[in-house]
């Protein structure tokens, strides 16, 4: 298995080669974006992640996008004295769909299904530990068409299963789930130009974060 410090290596250096881009129309559109989020265990741990997220959407249909997702994550948890100091590192993997109706007019609607795996590890002293989850998420959201601006509003289901190992003077495996399974999201949309765009996209409920995305479509 490599270290983390080579994932992160990789990810960086595949996030290096790509271009911002945006995917409103056919052909291919690249995004790199930061994402925050807050996340509470059913364990009654809370994890907090920093994502760097390389994206590449492809437009099957006039109405039909699909979407892989990866790069490198930073991790730290609190409310788990297992782990208690430790920074985690590591990476995540993901793939998508993403429908659009109603597109030539002001207000549409918009369906999303994800799927994303996330592995990271550290290591303090003489104990190590590993986290790695399956998230899956489908979302909802009406959609608002001005001009050079779009507003989403919507809400969303999260599935999260996953485990913790840990090993070395404490020797132990548990399992991971999210405590709330729904909540809602605002995602706000600006074009700069006929290809690229900027987004803000706030989440509140399951999970609580912020994503900041700059994409361009080529």
């Amino acid at each position: 298995m490599a270290k983390p410090a080579e994932r992160l290596l990789a990810a960086a250096l595949l996030l290096g080669l790509a271009a911002p881009v945006a995917a409103w129309e056919e052909g291919l559109t690249v995004g790199l974006s930061v994402e925050r989020s807050h996340l509470e265990l059913d364990s009654g741990a809370e994890a907090r992640s920093t994502r760097l997220v390389l994206q590449l959407a492809e437009e099957v249909r006039p109405w039909l996008r699909l979407q892989l997702r990866g790069g490198p994550v930073l991790l730290t948890q609190s409310g788990n004295s297992a782990t208690a100091g430790m920074d985690f590192t590591g990476y995540h993997l993901g793939l998508g769909a993403q429908a659009e109706w109603f597109r030539q007019q002001p207000l549409g609607l918009m369906a999303a299904v994800r799927y994303n795996y996330q592995e990271v590890d550290d290591e303090l002293e003489t104990r190590k530990a590993r986290l790695d989850w399956h998230e899956a998420t489908a979302e909802l959201a009406a959609v608002l068409r001005l001009q050079s601006v779009q507003l989403r509003l919507g809400g969303y289901g999260l599935h999260v299963d996953g485990d913790e190992t840990v090993s070395g003077d404490l020797t132990r495996s548990s399992s991971l789930e999210a405590e709330r399974h729904y909540g809602g999201f605002a995602q706000l949309d600006f074009w700069v130009d006929w290809t690229g765009s900027v987004s803000l996209r706030l989440e509140a409920g399951a999970r609580q974060g912020a994503e900041l995305v700059f994409a361009r479509r080529f």
